[in-house]
């Protein structure tokens, strides 16, 4: 590995490499080895898949060992990835017939799924000794009402044979008189569950619990997802169980085929794989550090995080002059005993300070250190990643010894490009990546931020400003007219991962509301203050709309302000 901080898709990575790269949390193997069905949930590239992969591997070896040692087999998992040409096909979408549309859809999600399970059991060698082959392949062949082609063992040759089905639907439904066809179509009760059904049949196996692993359900179509529902509202999950990782998207449907909805705590445990990493004892902060010293590992550096990142050292002098400004204005404004008060103005005040005090003619600011790219990252590890491999490029470029540090000002050219980048895909206009969005719609997601930049800008150099660094905000003053409108352009700066959802305190005792993160790695670029602070401002939905619609600017005297009292990534509690 050249560069350490290389961002692969997990389901690229050999296993050998997964497991040195994944930083194990003690919490979500607890879900997936449960007998429950699960959603995790989480933005793209928060690590839904290393961690579906790394339970997966770790089952398997499991399996593996129970099996060497003829004792039953407690899982089997069964991974499947739902974007894969196996069942994110899109032939549904040339048939008028929404039935046959389904049927087909389901078909081919059922035939990736049976494929999957069977190549899991070839995982387990060991196992395939339980089975009297003659009578498994009479079996197989009763089920499926074929003859299954030549092969090593019966699920090497029912292997072969389910391929084989996805080249014969391929070239069925591209012809133009189908319709006999659709009489032979595959279900997931007509071929994965008699599957699992003849599996368990055997003694050492009669135990066992199928864990099936469908990775990015978000990407499967809209008959593939309601089958799936279906699948998980299935009231016997003695011997199966799904684990479903999606994106966080606004429009994710957990309707079933016969128009019901599945129901959290009822069908399902939700899990959102990101909570555990932004809580109130920092442990985002804690995990990044903890992948940033396990990929420095991996190249033989010894360096903690804190000093392979280190802040420019500038900022460092020109920070502690802001905060003795900021305290000097504490001690004048509370009595000397009112230490907690004091406190708070001088974290609220000092990095403000800090911009304010910068000349107008001033370069941007010197962007470096841990603490700076891991609060860039928006809490989303590829965020975190990106960066970091930037800086490592362009430091071998600049050095030929093994490199031991990135020196800040690589760091700071690094951060600014990216930031760049980033409103250079704006003005570009999003469109031309994300299904679904217009010219128009992109014009006004790029107004929209450009909106949001200014009224952050504006409230980060105003000095009757009570909560400066804020840089997330709330959506007051709705109505369905204007959330009609507006949530289209949200859902779009969602998808391109411009903009992220949390949820929070509200105003209200006990109350929980949903806010917005911009994605800090816009901000360098606007001279923003990418650290922000515990804060939201409440922005009327009017507002966001006129500005998205018209680019009129957000206005900053009626934004109100809620003060969030969890500490951040790397505060005090």
């Amino acid at each position: 590995m050249n560069n350490p901080f290389v961002f692969n898709a997990a389901s690229t990575l050999d296993n050998e490499l997964l497991l040195k790269m994944f930083i194990s949390d003690h919490n979500y193997s607890r879900f997936i080895e449960s007998k429950r069905n699960v959603f995790l949930w989480g933005e793209r590239g928060c690590g839904k898949t290393m961690t579906l992969l790394f339970n997966k591997l770790s089952l398997q070896k499991k399996a593996n060992e129970l099996a060497a040692q003829g004792s039953s087999i407690e899982y089997i998992p069964v991974y499947v990835s739902c974007i894969t040409p196996l069942t994110f096909k899109r032939e549904h979408l040339l048939l008028e017939d929404e039935f046959k549309a389904a049927v087909i859809s389901e078909h081919y999600f059922s035939l990736s799924i049976a494929l999957a399970l069977v190549e899991s059991v070839l995982e387990v060698p060991e196992a395939l000794k339980f089975f009297e082959e003659d009578s498994l392949s009479s079996d197989l062949e009763y089920i499926f009402d074929r003859e299954l082609p030549n092969g090593k063992n019966p699920f090497s040759r029912l292997k072969r044979f389910l391929t084989k089905q996805f080249i014969h639907t391929q070239k069925e439904i591209n012809k133009s008189d189908s319709n006999s066809f659709y009489d032979d179509t595959f279900t997931f009760t007509s071929i994965v569950i008699p599957l699992i059904e003849l599996i368990t049949e055997t003694d050492q196996l009669k135990q066992v619990h199928f864990v099936f692993m469908m990775d990015d359900a978000h990407d499967l179509n809209i008959h593939q997802r309601r089958a799936l529902n279906s699948w998980i509202a299935y009231r016997d999950n003695s011997s199966f169980s799904f684990k479903v990782s999606a994106a966080k998207t606004p429009d994710y449907s957990l309707t079933t085929t016969s128009g019901g909805a599945i129901l959290p705590g009822h069908d399902y445990v939700n899990v959102d794989i990101e909570q555990p990493y932004q809580n109130n004892d920092s442990a985002f902060g804690q995990l990044a550090r903890k992948i940033i010293s396990k990929r420095l590992e991996l190249i033989g550096v010894d360096e903690k995080p804190e000093e392979f990142f280190p802040v420019n050292s500038s900022m460092v002098s020109d920070l502690k002059k802001s905060k003795a400004i900021a305290l000097d204005l504490a001690h004048k404004k509370y009595r000397s005993s009112e230490k907690k008060a004091i406190n708070d103005f001088v974290y609220k005040y000092t990095r403000a300070i800090y911009f304010r005090n910068r000349s107008s003619k001033a370069n941007r600011p010197p962007y470096s250190g841990l603490e700076t790219i891991i609060h860039l990252s928006s809490g989303v590890i590829r965020n975190l990643l990106e960066p970091c491999y930037v800086m490592y490029d362009d430091m071998v470029s600049k050095r030929t010894e093994p490199i031991q540090n990135i020196i800040p000002s690589v760091q700071t050219d690094a951060i600014n490009r990216l930031s760049d980048n980033y409103w250079e895909r704006l003005r570009d206009g999003i469109d031309n990546e994300i299904d679904g969005c217009t010219s128009e719609s992109a014009r006004q997601v790029e107004n929209l931020f450009n909106g949001l930049a200014e009224l952050f800008r504006s409230r980060l150099l105003d000095e009757n400003c009570s909560e400066p660094r804020a840089i997330a905000f709330t959506i007051s003053a709705r109505s369905d007219e204007i959330m009609d409108q507006l949530h289209p352009i949200l859902s779009v700066a969602r998808r391109a991962q411009l903009i992220y959802v949390r949820s929070g305190s509200a105003k209200d005792q006990g109350a929980k509301e949903d806010y917005y993160i911009p994605n800090k790695m816009l901000w360098p670029s606007r001279g923003l203050d990418p650290v922000g602070q515990h804060a939201r401002v409440s922005i009327q939905a009017g507002a966001l709309l006129d500005c998205a619609l018209n680019k009129t600017s957000i206005p900053h005297k009626k934004s109100s302000v809620i003060t969030d009292s969890q500490p951040g990534l790397f505060d005090d509690e």
